[in-house]
């Protein structure tokens, strides 16, 4: 079984954004709410499991990647500048992005590119990648993700979604959360494993596979304050079919998340090197 290895890295992302004033509406494999006068709906995604999210894995970056990464004299893996550079750093963001503006369409149309869902859910599989670039097979793979952090982060020109905002700044936050329970981690590096096994005989964007993708999140990650709550249209958020898409799609954007931190990311760093990564993006938009 393959592990996802997490570099040690402090992190302190900010509090919660709290959604209040919905009504729940319970079913066999999640809790929907919205509000009691509109058509507009909010997913909660999980069921009541007291399940937690956690340390040691939900990327391993296998033995190539780990060489990067030392040992310190307290025996815990430091980060070399090499995996820490501003261009990996890019790479993580923009797999994030990629994954939590996926989560905003299918919630809101019911739709999504399967280019770009294909790549965000396979690097799940990627578990011994050469480089970071290579969890999501190439940087060109991440142009869409690439736009959207350019959107999000470029200032009074950009055009920024809030809904995106919420879920990349919860997802960040629950990561760091997830750091602290290792055995949670690996319940899910095992859900992974099994998955991947199933994919010699599904495509990756089968329902078969996307259902235990949403499984694996649901039973391990859904409990975990803070809770992503997915606002958007009550129709398609109470299809288990498009509930499920949005599942796993939360998966691969925390595994981003975990691909973040190990590549020294924190919150300050989205703060203050903003405009580094909004030029990294552009710089590699243009060149491919």
């Amino acid at each position: 079984m393959n592990a996802w290895v997490v570099v040690s890295l402090k992190w302190h992302p900010t509090n919660a954004i709290s959604i209040n004033s919905y009504r729940s509406i319970a079913t066999e494999h999640h809790d929907v709410y919205y509000p009691q006068s509109t058509q507009k709906a909010n997913l909660s995604l999980g069921r009541n499991n007291k399940g937690s999210i956690c340390q040691a894995s939900l990327l391993n970056t296998g033995t190539r990647l780990n060489e990067i990464c030392s040992h310190s004299r307290t025996g815990q893996r430091a980060v070399t500048p090499l995996i820490t550079s501003i261009e990996n750093q890019t790479i993580a963001l923009s797999g994030l992005f990629l994954a939590t503006e996926l989560v905003q369409t299918i919630a809101n149309t019911g739709q999504f590119n399967e280019g770009n869902m294909r790549i965000a859910l396979e690097s799940l599989f990627n578990t011994d990648p050469d480089t970071v670039e290579s969890v999501y097979g190439s940087i060109n793979n991440l142009r869409p993700g690439q736009q959207r952090l350019i959107d999000q982060l470029g200032g009074t020109d950009s055009k920024p979604n809030m809904q995106i905002t919420q879920y990349t700044l919860t997802l960040l936050k629950l990561e760091n959360k997830c750091h602290a329970q290792p055995q949670v981690m690996d319940r899910i590096s095992r859900g992974i494993d099994s998955a991947n096994k199933m994919r010699t005989h599904y495509d990756t964007l089968d329902n078969e596979i996307i259902a235990l993708l949403a499984k694996i999140y649901t039973d391990n990650v859904s409990e975990i304050s803070p809770r992503v709550v997915v606002h958007g249209n009550r129709e398609y958020l109470e299809q288990e079919k498009h509930a499920d898409c949005i599942r796993a799609c939360l998966l691969a954007g925390l595994r981003a998340a975990v691909l973040w931190r190990q590549c020294g990311g924190s919150r300050w760093k989205i703060v203050s090197g903003r405009q580094r990564y909004v030029n990294q993006a552009s710089k590699s938009l243009s060149s491919i």
